[in-house]
C-alpha cells in the first residue's frame, strides 16, 4: 500500500505546505515543475512542441496568478492595517 511508505517527516512537510497561504502553495508548484521541466524534456524528447509549450503556459499563467494572489493578500493587509490604525 503507498500510504504505509509515508514517513512523520513527509507528514510534517505536508502540513506545513498546507500551512501556507494558496498563493504560497501555487508558487511552491510552479517552482517544482520549473525545476523538473528539464526531465521531461530528456525522458520524453519525442514529447510535440505543442506539449512543451502547454507546459510553459501552464507555468507562466499559473506563476502569475499566485504573484496576483500575493499582491490581493498583500493590499487586504495593508488596509486592515490601516484600518486598524485609524
Amino acid at each position: 500500500m503507498l500510504q504505509s511508505n509515508i514517513s512523520a517527516e513527509d507528514t510534517e512537510i505536508e502540513k506545513r505546505i498546507g500551512d501556507l497561504p494558496h498563493w504560497a502553495c501555487v508558487a511552491f508548484a510552479v517552482r517544482c515543475a520549473i525545476r523538473v521541466e528539464p526531465l521531461f524534456e530528456y525522458f520524453f524528447p519525442i514529447a510535440s512542441d505543442e506539449s512543451s509549450a502547454a507546459i510553459a503556459s501552464a507555468e507562466a499563467v499559473s506563476w502569475a496568478s499566485a504573484d496576483s494572489s500575493k499582491k490581493a493578500e498583500d493590499a487586504t493587509n495593508l488596509g486592515s492595517v490601516v484600518l486598524k490604525a485609524a
